[in-house]
């Protein structure tokens, strides 16, 4: 074999393994989006895209002493997130490679070749079943010459190649191949060993299985893979590139890390090779996306899945990629579908707070923006013209956390709170004397309310008082030191995002509850001072749009030039869309004259228990927790359009 030009080094980051010095671009920029959940839960199903949605065949659908296979099989439509139902597979069917194919008149089929049959440990099969995408029946194709599981099934022209995989004997030994077959599919009825020329089909070097197998620009390629079934330290970082024209394999660039069970998780995406999650030495299932070009001869990394997964079945539909089922602590439903990130703006690091802050409160008055919140009783100030920090202010006479905070008159006001007796109480900070004083308690002793300023006034809404989440709604005046309750929520709500575009109060998202991490919501509630009132999202025949990810956390809602920033956030382990942590990067932004969303740069680092705040035409995001729940962190970074 000859061996190709590679480069880069690995490094560990948290639980996932990150390709260090891998190019960018703009089809990097993309987010996991939750979508409808496979009506089976399963793992080590076969499938891919195929005519604008997703097939996922058989798989097993228990994990315990006995895998149980199923002969369900199920498409999912992206275009309306919906999943159906298919014809039932004849045989239940596991570690089969497979690839769809569209003939010369335009029918689809999709090919499944070996395989392991029935509930593990079931026999290894020489089996081929086509399924007609067109006409939903299945029916027999040629046989492989032997018996073969967790190899690959790859379409080239009009071929069809199986190559690599093992046997599995009724004795639990398992043996690999390199075996190389291929099948002519205008009217092929046996599988060739030889090429049309009558050349012995070359075998795959370094046999393996339960790795990937794609074409790309008139090449095969096998990736990664295991040795027989050692998961533990068998998984292989070798790329193997045959050409039909010369009969020949040839090395590529290795994966970054050494992957198995990718068989159905492999697709050509935009001129690259997309794989996605798999089993890394240790056995270890691992969240990491990653895309190989074959004009650089590179591998680079792509936003990882939300959590880990083995053996999903993964596919791309144009340019996004679908990603279904899989194990991780248990089976998985989950359904993930990529989305490019209409991205304008750019984010940077800022100088590290002085001391570490989660459930932060800020506000920025004359250049300069204040910053308190949990873990600390200091009142930080960063000088946006010196881009320095101090922290040697006055404190805060009532500490607690989960305060609600925004500015008024060029006074900074914090209301509630969690904590330290804060519930329900108002403290203001003036700058301009470095002191504080207390004004009028708030009608009810809410910590994590949503707040907004409005026409001189400060509206606050929902919030925990006590154990429990309330939505009561009330306006203060601080010309008067006087409040006033105003119509309640339609939902209550803690821990949303709340802010104003100069006309209405906005309530984004937000949880239920106590003070606990849970999934959280996608509503969107809107108080209008003028009539005293409340519309939601969640009510009947609203045309409000949702928020995109339902979770909580995200501190204020940014009204930037006309749009809304929603950020950050966090949830519980359920795989929703956030990154390790439990924790979202991700930027959600809503237009309120188009009742549009879109997705925006993510943020550099993940964290939720913050409160972005607006200054000189840029976000300010600093501190927050970057683990769900009680945490804290120094990190500042600005985003700017």
């Amino acid at each position: 074999m000859k061996p190709l030009n590679c480069g880069g080094w690995l490094t560990a980051v948290g639980g996932m393994v990150a390709l260090a010095a891998s190019s960018t671009r703009a089809a990097d920029q993309l987010v996991w989006i939750s979508k409808a959940p496979c009506p089976l839960v399963r793992f080590e199903a076969v499938g891919g895209a195929a005519k604008g949605k997703l097939y996922q065949f058989s798989g097993f659908y228990t994990y315990d002493a006995l895998l149980k296979a199923t002969t369900r099989c199920d498409a999912y439509d992206l275009a309306t997130n919906v999943w159906q139902p298919l014809a039932n597979i004849p045989q239940a069917t596991t570690h089969a490679g497979q690839v769809a194919d569209t003939d010369q008149v335009g029918s689809q089929t999709f090919w499944l070749a070996g395989g392991f049959i029935g509930d593990n440990p079931g026999p290894t099969t020489n089996a081929v079943w086509k399924y007609s995408i067109t006409n939903n029946s299945w029916a027999a194709g040629p046989k492989l010459p032997a018996a073969r599981a967790g190899g690959a099934l790859v379409k080239i022209g009009r071929e069809l190649h199986f190559f690599g995989g093992g046997f599995r004997g009724s004795d639990g030994v398992w043996v690999d191949y390199g075996t190389h077959w291929a099948l002519d599919l205008d009217g092929g009825s046996a599988w060739r060993r030889t090429t049309l020329d009558g050349r012995l089909l070359a075998r795959m070097p370094n046999p393996r299985n339960h790795m990937a197998g794609v074409s790309l620009d008139g090449k095969l390629y096998a990736i990664g893979g295991q040795h027989q079934q050692n998961e533990n330290s068998g998984a292989q970082t070798e790329v193997d590139v045959y050409d039909p024209s010369t009969n020949q394999w040839t090395l590529a660039a290795p994966m970054p890390r050494p992957t198995g069970h990718i068989t159905a998780n492999v697709m050509v995406r935009n001129g690259r090779i997309d794989i996605t999650s798999g089993v890394t030495t240790g056995s270890a299932e691992i969240s990491n996306v990653i895309e190989y070009n074959p004009l650089t001869n590179t591998w680079s990394e792509l936003p990882p899945l939300p959590e880990a997964r083995q053996s999903p079945v993964s596919g791309a539909v144009g340019d996004q990629i679908v990603v279904t089922c899989g194990l991780h602590n248990g089976l998985q439903a989950q359904t993930w579908v990529s989305q490019p990130i209409s991205a304008t703006g750019r984010w940077q690091k800022g100088a590290l707070l002085p001391s570490a802050v989660g459930e932060v409160s800020s506000g920025v008055i004359d250049n300069v923006l204040y910053v308190l919140g949990g873990d600390t009783s200091a009142t930080m100030a960063y000088n946006l013209k010196t881009a320095s920090w101090r922290n040697d202010l006055t404190v805060r006479p009532i500490q607690g956390d989960h305060h609600a905070s925004t500015v008024v008159n060029r006074k900074f006001y914090l209301i509630g709170g969690l904590g330290g007796g804060s519930p329900g109480q108002v403290q203001i900070y003036d700058p301009a004397t470095n002191s504080w004083r207390v004004g009028s308690r708030a009608p009810f002793n809410g910590g994590s309310v949503a707040i907004a300023a409005l026409a001189g006034k400060i509206y606050i809404s929902g919030g925990i008082v006590g154990s429990t989440t309330v939505n009561s709604a009330a306006v203060y005046d601080p010309a008067t030191d006087a409040w006033q309750t105003i119509a309640p929520m339609p939902a209550g709500r803690n821990h949303a995002a709340g802010g104003s575009d100069g006309q209405k109060f906005f309530v984004f998202g937000g949880r239920t509850g106590g003070n606990t991490v849970s999934i959280g919501f996608d509503s969107v509630q809107i108080y209008d001072p003028a009539t005293n009132s409340w519309t939601s999202s969640g009510q009947p025949g609203s045309t409000i749009r949702p928020l995109p990810q339902r979770r909580g956390g995200m501190g204020k809602a940014v009204f930037f030039k006309g749009e809304f920033y929603v950020m950050g956030g966090e949830t519980t382990s359920s795989g929703t869309g956030q990154v390790s942590g439990n924790v979202y990067n991700r930027v959600d932004v809503y237009n309120p004259m188009t009742n549009t969303w879109r997705l925006e740069t993510p943020m550099v680092t993940a964290r939720h228990g913050i409160f972005p705040v607006l200054a000189n035409g840029r976000i300010l995001v600093a501190g927050g927790g970057i683990q769900a729940g009680h945490s804290a962190s120094t990190v500042f970074e600005i985003f700017a359009r």
